[in-house]
């Protein structure tokens, strides 16, 4: 079986999961908080595993997956800022 698709995976391995720690660090210093740090990875490695097709081979690996991963962090910052606070009644 295997093919281009595990090709690719295994690409996407090589390159992204030595990053895996350096995107923790920074994640957690964004968030402070550290599920919020994990979720933050887990969702920096769906994307780019989703747009790795449009990563071109030789460029920086690493500063693409930073990218990523803060493009994500200001988006979820706008959504969580545009919404009206909330304050608990007790």
């Amino acid at each position: 079986m295997g093919g281009s698709g595990d090709h690719n995976r295994k690409r996407f391995e090589a390159l992204a999961m030595p990053l895996a720690r350096p995107l923790y660090a920074f994640a957690l210093r964004l968030t402070r908080h550290s599920a919020d740090a994990s979720d933050l990875v887990q969702e920096t490695f769906l994307r780019a595993y989703r747009t790795f097709g449009s990563f071109r081979p030789g460029t920086n690996a690493k500063a693409w997956m930073f990218k990523i991963l803060f493009s994500i962090h200001l988006n979820e910052a706008k959504r969580r800022g545009s919404r009206p606070a909330t304050t608990s009644m007790d």
